[in-house]
């Protein structure tokens, strides 16, 4: 018999399911009162579950405003998506150095469930087997300290795409992005180009899906 969550851990699955639904929207200000009374909680077990998603990267604690739903600006997503550009590349070579043909493997697969999603509309599908694919490469190149300082960056923005409107994702795309650079892999030439191009044009895809900031008067 499966043992029932803990009251922080059921608050925060639902704080995870609203902000998956967009029920808080990215930079909105969390009323811990109110929520407590919401959920029929105390502010104790709320607050922890907070501590944790704040651990994810899902919401974080900005002075004089508390507690907020985290979002992104086009310079943040540049930022990270310049550094996991540095850490893959690094990843890659230690990965097809230790683990080539298993890792190989993997990302097939990956692939494959990536465009298997595509075809059939299923964005989540699609997501997490993009995040898969990375996370495969990462823990193949066997360097703990790398992949724990990638998970910090890399789980946050998943899902911050995750809970983008599922109309503004191009799943073939997504899904498409992936060939040459397992392609790269695969021949072991232009490997570290191959890695660079595949982040920043995913960047690409985001920033021109997200809406146009507007200008200060």
């Amino acid at each position: 018999m499966r043992r029932p969550p803990s009251i922080t851990q059921w608050a925060e699955n639902a704080l995870r399911e609203r902000i998956a639904r967009g029920l808080l929207a990215p930079g909105t200000r969390i009323n811990e009162a109110a929520l407590a009374q919401e959920l029929g909680i105390s502010r104790g077990p709320l607050r922890e579950s907070l501590r944790r998603l704040e651990t994810e990267g899902l919401v974080e604690y900005v002075p004089h405003r508390g507690c907020v739903v985290r979002s992104y600006s086009r310079d943040s997503l540049w930022e990270v998506a310049t550094l996991r550009s540095l850490l893959e590349r690094y990843a890659a070579d230690l990965a097809l150095t230790r683990a080539r043909s298993q890792l190989l493997a993997e990302l097939r697969r990956q692939l494959g469930v990536m465009e298997a999603g595509a075809r059939q509309g299923d964005w989540k599908a699609v997501i997490q087997g993009d995040f898969a694919f990375h996370e495969a490469m990462m823990r193949a190149a066997g360097h703990h300290l790398l992949l724990r300082h990638w998970l910090i960056i890399a789980e946050p923005i998943f899902q911050f795409i995750s809970l983008q409107p599922q109309s503004s994702l191009d799943l073939r795309a997504l899904a498409e992005g992936h060939a040459p650079l397992l392609d790269a892999l695969e021949s072991g030439r232009h490997v570290q180009e191959a890695v660079d191009r595949h982040i920043m044009d995913a960047l690409d895809h985001i920033l021109r899906r997200l809406p146009q900031p507007t200008p200060s008067s």
